[in-house]
């Protein structure tokens, strides 16, 4: 899914677009409160914009940039713009079997400081979490499940596997 596809089907593109710029705008593999401080920096940027209209959506982009946090926690509810947000942050999950292994080596290199081991159980951890949940529990929009539920399951279990043996 790109931008092209989904502009049509979200009710503010000026907002998922502030929200995917400042989601991951802090990121430390170390830190445990990154989505809080990227969201300090986007009230940074709002309070020095000035911007009328930003402050008009900023109550929504806060929102989204919070609920990467804890994507499988958050409401379905709350918006369908919020939805299609929390699926492309995960897309990377459903991609080529090729595109999914360059992602997971860059996610090891990250927590490289983590040793193997506990790296593994708790990676391996995450990722049972994931399907758990399920392709209805991953992505919340029919598009995204119809796009990249299969094959998420799939890379996931795959990975898993390797992380386990």
């Amino acid at each position: 899914m790109n931008e092209i596809e989904l502009e049509n089907r979200l009710k503010s593109l000026e907002t998922v677009q502030y929200a995917i710029w400042f989601h991951d705008i802090i990121y430390n593999p170390k830190s445990h409160d990154n989505e809080e401080l990227s969201l300090e920096e986007f009230k940074k940027f709002q309070l020095e914009s000035q911007s009328v209209q930003l402050n008009q959506i900023s109550d929504d982009i806060q929102l989204m940039i919070i609920s990467t946090k804890n994507h499988i926690k958050t409401s379905h509810d709350i918006s369908m713009d919020l939805n299609y947000f929390l699926d492309m942050d995960l897309s990377i999950l459903g991609t080529s079997t090729e595109q999914y292994q360059t992602y997971s080596e860059s996610i090891r290199k990250e927590y490289i400081h983590i040793d193997i081991d506990k790296y593994r159980q708790g990676r391996s951890s995450i990722l049972k979490g994931f399907i758990q949940h399920g392709i209805n529990g991953l992505y919340r929009t029919p598009e995204f499940r119809d796009t990249y539920g299969q094959k998420s399951l799939e890379n996931l279990q795959s990975e898993i596997n390797k992380l386990t043996t």
